[in-house]
């Protein structure tokens, strides 16, 4: 409900019979009182406020894949006879995922990465004629078993010595359970570690980086968790990595930029968050990076453009945001970025697929996302503090994205830069801080341009911060009944002046309002007499209503979608009038008060 109270000054001089003075705009100055002759009665004149996720597959590196197989597929190898038909190295069982499945877990929340430093010297230092225990690798039977299988003719705690564990070079094992134990390191001459089953749990030991003859490194569809150790950089005969479908959170190591000769990384479908470590670019053999399926976040660095044998770059459903660099668009990379709030200034001149015709953009703001918010605004005063951020407040912006129909909701690292429209000038530019606020006079309209990507109306949203006020606006300040001589018989008189009042309605949607009047107390004399009815309102129909204290509607009026101001003035012979009865009238001035109320209700 609106509602304004307007006080009026209403002055009325009354002279004695044959005293006619000139009347005054607003106030009138008292006369002094004489008693009034007999006089016949003289009548006087009388007087309106995505999408479908695209589905894709979580691919796996392959030489030479079939049509089934997901488009990155870890380089084929011989199994064990203990493998299973399911393996992760035999193209033809790896299944699609949709994107918008979720994670095992949810991630825990970013923080720095916490791995130690490579360390150069890792190398196991046990003697080669030393016995082997089972205690050496932490009694993990998988691997005990797996020792046993390819050194048959030794025992383990019995005949088993150091030295003969360099004839193990290869292993290659499902469905086991157990960890990876820190004495992993003991076989020297391993160059190929492919694991899978979700039995395997634990963490990645710091002690892997030790295994300097180790090539590939392919586990999969584990329990495994933790963090990637930064001791992945010490292998410098690594080609493949494959860790994929775990826990594994943390940040990427940049240290794994140490390990020159990665032809292919592969870290999909894990908790992987932070930022993509640039170093990665500096790879000289790097052909494949997969890290698909993770929480990554921030920008894509530029340098992957320059990245010197990099043909395939998979970041697909992660987080990041920003603007995809044009020499990473306009280059003759194999990449797919979609399910991220990644943007482009260039986006409709963008080749949206690959040469094989797989998208690179689905659900980006490049192709189907656009950023929305409120329309409209309302606020009820002329001057209001805008704090587009903060959901807790009237003007809140509630900034977020469309896939169609669907809503989402905005990563927090994006930029915002806020435009006032009338002005053109920049009200603010940079993250989304709830704590943010401007002030804004009367009515404007906001551009909200995300991440800077001017060129791509994706990224635009526009606000109207409208006044929705109803509200009295121009009224005289006085009524002047004029300068009249006592009678003897009832008067009443009418303003001496046209007047009328004006009611601002900025409202967006429109409702029907009345306007009331009410009179604190009764007409009162310079000498203090006061008048029984004084104050009136007179109806059309000729109705007259004594105005009291209690608030007396005199116009209604049901505005159209177009009315913003409406002028209300009353006939000739309706409206406020004085009126004096018959021996009540003393020579001199009268002055009272109304007070106006708009409300907005029928």
């Amino acid at each position: 409900m609106f509602k304004k109270r307007i006080s009026m000054l209403l002055v009325a001089l009354i002279l004695p019979f044959g005293m006619i003075s000139t009347p005054s705009a607003s106030t009138v100055d008292s006369p002094t009182i004489e008693e009034p002759p007999q006089d016949t009665a003289e009548t006087p004149d009388e007087a309106a406020e995505t999408g479908n996720e695209i589905a894709e597959t979580a691919e796996v590196p392959d030489s030479a894949p079939t049509e089934e197989t997901a488009e990155a597929a870890v380089p084929e190898e011989q199994t064990t006879e203990t493998e299973q038909e399911d393996t992760i190295l035999e193209p033809d069982a790896i299944t699609e995922k949709n994107e918008t499945e979720s994670s095992p877990t949810s991630p825990p929340a970013p923080k720095t990465n916490e791995s130690k430093p490579a360390t150069k010297n890792l190398k196991a230092s046990k003697p080669d004629a030393d016995i082997v225990y089972a205690s050496d690798f932490d009694n993990q039977q998988w691997l005990i078993n797996e020792i046993a299988r390819q050194i048959p003719s030794k025992t383990i705690g019995s005949t088993l010595t150091f030295g003969d564990l360099k004839q193990i070079t290869n292993i290659n094992l499902s469905d086991i359970n157990g960890s990876i134990p820190p004495g992993i390191e003991y076989l020297t001459e391993l160059s190929s570690l492919s694991l899978r089953g979700y039995g395997i749990s634990g963490s990645l030991p710091t002690s892997i980086g030790s295994l300097s003859k180790l090539k590939t490194i392919n586990i999969g569809e584990t329990s495994l968790e933790g963090q990637l150790p930064a001791s992945l950089g010490n292998l410098s005969s690594l080609e493949t990595l494959s860790l994929y479908d775990n826990l594994i959170a943390g940040e990427i190591p940049k240290e794994l930029a140490d390990a020159t000769n990665l032809k292919s990384i592969y870290l999909v479908e894990s908790q992987l968050f932070g930022g993509l470590p640039k170093e990665l670019a500096t790879l000289p053999q790097l052909e494949s990076l997969n890290l698909a399926f993770n929480e990554l976040s921030g920008a894509i660095p530029v340098e992957f453009a320059s990245a010197p044998s990099l043909e395939m770059f998979y970041l697909n459903s992660n987080k990041l945001t920003g603007i995809i660099p044009d020499a990473i668009t306009q280059s003759s990379l194999t990449f797919k970025f979609s399910n991220n709030q990644l943007s482009a200034n260039n986006a409709n001149s963008l080749t949206l697929t690959n040469t094989d015709g797989s998208a690179r953009y689905t659900n980006t703001f490049v192709t189907n996302y656009q950023l929305a918010s409120k329309t409209t605004i309302p606020t009820t005063t002329h001057s209001t503090v805008i704090k587009p951020f903060d959901p807790t407040s009237d003007t809140y912006f509630d900034l977020h994205y469309l896939n169609q129909s669907s809503r989402g909701t905005l990563q927090s690292a994006h930029t915002y830069k806020i435009i006032n429209q009338d002005t053109q000038e920049v009200i603010y530019n940079g993250p989304a801080n709830p704590d943010i606020s401007f002030t804004q006079s009367e009515s404007a309209n906001y551009l909200i341009i995300m991440d800077d990507a001017v060129g791509n109306s994706r990224n635009t949203a526009n606000v109207s911060v409208q006044m929705s006020i109803l509200e009295l606006g121009n009224m005289p300040e006085s009524l002047n009944f004029g300068t009249h001589k006592i009678t003897s018989t009832t008067q009443l008189y009418k303003p001496t002046e046209d007047w009328s009042i004006q009611v601002n309605d900025t409202r967006t949607t429109k409702t029907p309002w009345r306007l009331s009047v009410a009179t604190p107390s009764k007409m009162q004399g310079s000498s203090g007499h006061t008048l029984s009815e004084g104050l009136i309102y007179k109806a059309e129909n000729g109705t007259e209503t004594t105005l009291t204290n209690q608030y007396l509607d005199v116009y209604q009026y049901t505005p159209s979608s177009t009315d913003t101001q409406v002028n209300i003035t009353w006939p000739e012979n309706a409206g406020i009038f004085l009126k004096v009865k018959a021996g009540e009238g003393y020579a001199e001035s009268y002055s009272g008060e109304l007070n106006w109320t708009l409300t907005d209700a029928p």
